[in-house]
């Protein structure tokens, strides 16, 4: 997510992809939201992750699962799909060097090294695909 801060990460240490993906969709809607951002589309790599924050509630959801059911019902309009791995290397970029900092959220006030043009090829990337569409 690009945040008027910088960019985030955090550092969760070892866990599966969909853990992963869950923390960030939770840590991106919080920023959203302090933002004040009214429509966000959510571009979700995890396709279990979709099906379940698309679907209703359990009972049994897990912690950051209700957390992010709760940002959801905030007076905004939020759009989770999925997104193919190809073109992850956006969200792959700091989520490798947030390896080397210490568990938790960390916000950026500068890009890592070399993602502005990662960023950018990824936009180029997406206005081509939605041009030839």
């Amino acid at each position: 997510m690009r945040h008027p801060q910088g960019r985030f990460f955090r550092n969760i240490g070892r866990c599966s992809a969909f853990h992963a993906e869950i923390w960030a969709i939770l840590d991106g809607l919080k920023l959203a939201s302090e933002c004040d951002v009214r429509c966000i589309e959510v571009e979700v790599h995890n396709s279990e992750a979709v099906r379940i924050l698309n679907t209703s509630s359990q009972s049994h959801d897990a912690t950051n699962i209700r957390r992010i059911r709760e940002l959801l019902k905030l007076n905004w309009k939020v759009n989770i799909v999925y997104g193919s791995r190809e073109v992850n290397n956006v969200a792959n970029s700091p989520a490798q060097s947030g390896r080397s900092y210490s568990l938790g959220l960390t916000i950026l006030r500068q890009p890592p090294d070399g993602f502005q043009r990662l960023l950018y090829r990824h936009m180029t990337i997406g206005e081509a695909e939605v041009s030839t569409a």
